[in-house]
This record gives structure tokens, sequence and C-alpha cells, in this order.
């Protein structure tokens, strides 16, 4: 795409540039170093990679870049002289000029370097907040803050803010695509890595990672797979930052934690907060005498001894403690009928006479609430009877209690008629016994139950509700429907057997065996004990859990090979397919993974299913490229549209009775192509877009009941042909653009 260039040294002239090296490469192009001839100063020019400058959708990304960058204008983001399209020559290339900065990534520095100095995580922090305050200032979200995106420029490694091709107004519609996932996996946000709506605060996310890195030397979310990577960023909390730097202050950490919070609410709200909270503690790190820390970071360190309290607030502090703990205290007291009320029905013998279950429970309920209520209810009113004068604990002048040292140097702590340690400690004695008792409830309560009734719980859980399981004893079999899966027998002997549906055998069953004192966990493998002794109050609980029984590839007796999971052939036709797609700069999904595969690295090593393709607006779809999806029949997403789309090709689709989302268009569409998809009564959404496409077409969507979106932009449909949708009562979207619709 370079012009020659008859100036020596220089590698070639685009437009009025010439280029004098190659800088780097990303993955949306090429970064070179330039001479602007006009002016005579060196820039750096951005240009579109050349095989996806034919692609529409990288044009448009790539010009959102310098257009994003363009809007703000600020010391710490780089500088955007100008930009071209490639419009005027459709042999030309999009790129856009930028200020030249000679340095390195922050990347660079911590690949070098490793964890940085606390000034300089401190500055550099700082300085990247400003940035972003100024794009957020804008309406801009970066959507890909990380080290390599952050520019230190050689010297004083003043730091400037680039790529910004993710970057979107925060009111964007696109922004607000379920499921695209878009950015840098271990510095992306929980709503980001979950594609969700997101604005300025998923960026503080991501400053929160780098500042972990230039702390620690590495990012604070790491896994060996993307999935993996995503799946620590939304459910995971970072190592320490202090376990792998130990001069880290612990008022930094705290503020990266804070960064770092899943919900962005928990977060800080602004990066113009960040950037002056870092900046005050960068003044204080460089002059601790002349500049304190901020308050809210001194609020995080251990506080410092303070002068003890007079008589009045200590007495009321100790007030509010006594009330806390009695407070608890009569919540673990009311928990004891509160139990027994959901135990009720389970256990009719210990109803009394005359009262039915509800009524009992109904009653256990309201002993319950009021234990809650009259318990702190009489402590708060003995207090306040205590602490008014001629109440019982009044001190009168003169006495040992209300004698207080009036020496200067003395300390000033009154003493009471009880002393405060004594009523705290007391206090917690009963609050450790109500523990103590609630404990009891919860171990021993049920137990004690079953003892007073002389029976035995056995209570089996299987994840799978097609499996059996036999309880026998004497020959006698019992209900195979207990309610809940607990059968209440008498003490004995019992046969027992779990029987998994067919095509499934038994993984394991983890067995538990408590008696009223007693309690031990013992795992049984691929097998279950076939006799269980119960005696009187024990609790028995079995767990199993199946898996799918190998796959035998040969023909059966009848010559019908079993199809209830996919062979590894069938996992082989997935994989093929995949690959082809990526190698032709398509997307997929597998597994029903809501997460865009565009790289075959991406793919999981073990065998997976196929379940979504993107070809859309792919100039390199073959009919011969298509005939590797002949032996896919997982796919529930296909989306396929260019000039390589033909009836012979789609013919390979004819498998795919299991797709949800369907989208051809092209030339090659027409109505010969539609009968491949006659048996896909599962769709709900359904777009054609061709001149090929007809009413004799669209009659194979006929029996599609579950139909609710419908486009049929640029067809020959007509108002006899939308006879096809009469069934499809669940249709909210008709697109009829440009058809022959009246």
């Amino acid at each position: 795409f370079l012009e020659p260039c008859d100036a020596p040294g220089r590698l070639g002239r685009l437009g009025g540039y010439e280029i004098l090296e190659v800088i780097g490469r990303g993955g949306m192009g090429i970064v070179l170093r330039a001479m602007d001839v006009k002016l005579n100063r060196v820039v750096a020019i951005k240009v579109l990679a050349p095989e996806l400058a034919s692609q529409p959708q990288a044009r448009k990304r790539f010009l959102r870049e310098a257009q994003a960058a363009a809007a703000v204008s600020h010391d710490h983001v780089v500088t955007i002289h100008a930009v071209d399209d490639g419009e005027h020559d459709k042999r030309s290339v999009p790129f856009l000029v930028m200020e030249c900065i000679v340095g390195q990534s922050l990347q660079q520095k911590i690949d070098k370097v490793g964890a940085l100095g606390l000034k300089e995580i401190l500055r550099i922090g700082m300085q990247t907040a400003a940035g972003l305050a100024a794009a957020h200032a804008q309406g801009l979200v970066h959507r890909d803050i990380k080290p390599a995106n952050i520019l230190l420029e050689n010297g004083v490694e003043r730091v400037k803010l680039t790529d910004f091709g993710l970057a979107r107004m925060v009111d964007d519609a696109s922004v607000t695509q379920s499921g695209v996932i878009a950015g840098t996996p271990q510095y992306m946000s929980p709503e980001q890595a979950r594609g969700e709506v997101v604005d300025h605060r998923s960026d503080l996310f991501s400053l929160g990672c780098v500042l972990y890195a230039m702390c620690v030397g590495h990012a604070p979310f790491r896994a060996s797979t993307t999935m993996g990577v995503l799946k620590r960023v939304c459910e995971d909390a970072p190592r320490p930052i202090r376990e792998g730097n130990a001069d880290i202050p612990d008022w930094l950490a705290k503020i990266i934690i804070k960064l770092l919070a899943k919900a962005t609410a928990h977060r800080f709200q602004t990066a113009r907060e960040v950037a002056d909270l870092l900046e005050q503690c960068l003044a204080h790190v460089q002059k601790p005498s002349a500049v304190s820390l901020p308050a809210e970071v001194r609020a995080s360190e251990d506080p410092s001894p303070t002068a003890t309290a007079d008589t009045d607030d200590e007495t009321s502090s100790e007030t509010q403690s006594s009330i806390v703990g009695v407070c608890v205290i009569a919540f673990f007291v009311g928990l004891v009928p509160l139990f027994a009320a959901g135990q009720v029905s389970a256990y009719p013998e210990l109803i009394p006479a005359g009262l039915s279950s509800r009524a009992f429970a109904a009653l256990l309920r309201i002993a319950a609430v009021a234990c809650w209520c009259f318990i702190p209810a009489i402590h708060w009113w003995s207090e306040s009877r205590r602490q008014k004068p001629g109440g019982a604990g009044e001190t009168h002048p003169g006495t040992a209690d209300s004698v207080r040292s009036t020496h200067p140097l003395s300390p000033a702590v009154p003493t009471t008629a009880i002393p405060p340690a004594s009523r705290s400690r007391r206090l917690w004695k009963w609050v450790g016994l109500a523990a103590l008792v609630a404990l009891c409830v919860w171990r021993f309560g049920a137990s004690l139950v079953l003892t007073a009734r002389n029976v035995a719980l056995i209570r089996v859980e299987m994840p799978d509700p097609d499996a059996k399981f036999v309880l026998k004893q004497n020959g006698k079999e019992y209900s195979e429907h207990a309610p809940r899966g607990e059968w209440y027998v008498r003490p004995g002997t019992y046969e027992i057997e779990i029987q998994p549906r067919h095509g499934r055998r038994l993984e394991r069953v983890s067995y538990f065996h408590q008696t009223l004192m007693t309690g031990h966990y013992q795992p049984v493998y691929s097998t279950t004990p076939t006799e269980l002794y119960v005696g009187r109050g024990d609790y028995v609980k079995l767990t199993a859990t199946f898996k799918d029984a190998p796959i035998d590839l040969k023909l059966d007796m009848n010559g019908v090979r079993d199809t209830s999971r996919p062979s590894p052939v069938e996992f082989a036709s997935d994989r093929l397919a995949a690959e082809w797609v990526l190698s032709i700069l398509g997307t997929v999904r597998v597994n029903d993974v809501g997460l865009d595969l565009k790289t075959i690295s991406e793919l999981p090593r073990e065998p997976f299913r196929l379940t979504s393709v993107d070809l859309r607006e792919n100039p390199s779809v073959t009919t011969a490229g298509l005939s590797c999806f002949a032996g896919c029949r997982h796919l529930s997403s296909l989306s396929i549209s260019g000039s390589g789309l033909t009836t012979e090709g789609l013919a390979h689709f004819q498998n795919c009775g299991n797709l949800s989302s369907l989208s051809l268009g092209g030339p090659g569409l027409t109505d010969a192509g539609m009968v491949h998809f006659k048996d896909c009564r599962r769709l709900t959404s359904l777009t054609l877009a061709g001149q090929g496409v007809t009413d004799t077409g669209l009659a194979r969507f006929r029996e599609m009941p579950d139909l609710s979106h419908v486009i049929l932009t640029g067809t020959h449909v007509t108002d006899a042909g939308l006879a096809v949708f009469h069934s499809a009562k669940l249709l909210r979207q008709l697109n009829l653009q440009a058809t022959d619709v009246t």
C-alpha cells in the first residue's frame, strides 16, 4: 500500500508522508514512524491492516478510533493530527496521523523491571486517571485501558493514553448488545466481560488492574485460557497486593481494591476523583512532613491511640454495646422455636393434642418473634431505670463511686458501681451461652427428634430425575417417590440400589452417616453400599452423580448406532468447521458460551460443540469451504452473507435441525436453497436478504411456531407469501423493507 519514494533511507510514501520505519504491529493494523514533508516533523501513522481494509466493519471501527481520540485534547492523551479514510482511492488503506511518542509503553517497562516504585506508581496512575477524566468529560468510555496502551515519553516518562479503537460514547446503542465482548480479558471489568452495558466506571476497574500490575509486576487476574481469565474477572478476588509486594503501603492497596470492586456502585465514581486522590498521596510521599494523607486514606489506616472519653460518652457506648449483645442473644434464642416450626410437618407425633400442625407452627413462630422483640425491650427498659436518678445504678456525691482525681496529670477515668469491664464480660458470657444453645439445636436437634420418634432418616439426592432409588427390607420395597427424597424408616438393616437411566452410569456416591453424637463421611466410588444399617435417630445422606456411558461406535444388534451424545467423529467435524471459519476471519461460539472466538488458538483443546457461526459480509465464503459443515449438527445460530453463498453450499447445512437463529444473504441466495432448512422447527429468528427469494422459498418456513423476529429485506416476497407466518403466534418483529409486499 506504500508508493515508491526517491528519498534515501525511506521505506516508501503514504499520502504526504515519507515512511521511516515500522514501529509495531497490532490486531487492527501497523504503526509507522514517518516524516511530515509539509511541516517537517516526525509523526506516527497507524494504518489499517490491508487484509481488513476491505471489511466495512473494520473500517468503521478504525475511523471511530480517530474520531474518539481527536475529540479529547489533553496533555495525557495522544494528539491526532489528521485522518485519511482511503475513500478517494480504492487501492489505498485508511490511516490516522498522530504525534510520535519517543519512549516505551508501560507494559514494556513492567516486562523489563517488574514491580515499580511507589512514587512511579502514584505518578503514572495519577496521569492515567487525568487522561481518562478528559475522555470521560467528552462522554467517551475507552474500554481497553491496559499497560500496552499507556505510553511513557523518554526522560520525564509523561503518560500518553493511546488506542481508542474500542472507545464508544456512553449512550451508544451498540454498546448494549448482549453477549458481545470486546477488550483485553486480563484488564476488562466484570460487566464488560459479561457483555453488559458499560460506563466510565468500567475504565476505573481497568485502571485498578493497571495499578495492581505496577505494584506486583503482573495483572491481577490470570489463567491459562481466555475463558478462565474472564471467569476469574467476574467471580474471584485478586491475590492481596502486599503478598506480592510488601513495600506497597496498606492505604494504596485499599485504593486499588476499591477500584477492583465487582459492583460499579462500590468503586470510585469518577476518574477525576481518583486523579486528585493519587495526586495528594504522591505529594505526601514526596514531602511527608509538609503534606498529610487525604482524609479518606487516613481513615483506612490503623487508628492512633486517643485520649480516654469522658464519663457520659463511655457510659453511652457501654449501653449501646450491651443492647447489641442482648439483641444477639435474643436472635439465637428465637432460632430455637423458629427451627422447630419448620420441622412440625415432618414430626406429627410431637404436636400437642387438640392442635393442628399449622396452628402449632404458628404458635412457635409467634414465640420466636416474642424472643426477638421482648428480650431487647426489657433490657433497654432496665438500662434506662439504672441510669436515671434514684435508679438502681445511681451514684451519690462523696462516695467512692463518684470520686474523680483532679490532678492535671492523672487520667480522667471514672469509676462506677459495676465496673464496665465486668459488665462487658458478663454480657458476652450470655452471648456465648446463647450461641452454644443455638449450635446444639442446629447440631443435635434433628437427631433428638428422630430419636424421640424411634425412626431414622435416609435422604437421597440424585441430579438425574430419571434415575431410580430402591430401598428394601425383608423383600418389601419402600415407595420410590418419597416426599423430597426422604425415607423415615425404623432401625434395622436395609438393601439399597441406585439404577441410572439408559445411556448413563453411576460415577460416584457420597455417603454421610450421622448418629446422635458422631458423624462420618465416606466416599464410595462407582458403586453403592448394598446393605445399610441405621439405628435409632440416625441420619444418612446419599448423593449420587452420573456420567455418560462409554460410546460404542460399532453398530448394535439392530444396526442402529447410539446417538445419545455426539460421537468423536462429530466432534472432529465441529473442530474442522470451526477452524475453517476462523481461518477466513469469521467468528464462532462453542458449547453455547456467549463469547466470540476469533482465532484458532482460542478454541478449547478438549472436544467441543460448534454452536454459532458468523460469516456475514465475508468475501472468502465458497461452496467448497462450506462442505466442512456436512457433519455438524449442533449449530443453533448461523449467519452467512456474501457473493460466495450458493444453493450448493447451503446443502451442507441440511442436518442442522437445531437452529434457532438463521441469517442468509447474497446474490446467490435462491428459493432452491431454502429447502435445506425445512426441518428447522426451533427457529426463533429468521433473516433472508436476496432477490432470488420469493414466496416459494418462504413457504419452506411454514411450520415454525416459535418465530419471533423475521427480516425479509430485499426479497421478492408478496402479500400472499406472508401467509406462512399465520401459525407464528410469538412474532414480534417483521421487516419488509424493499420487498413486493403492499
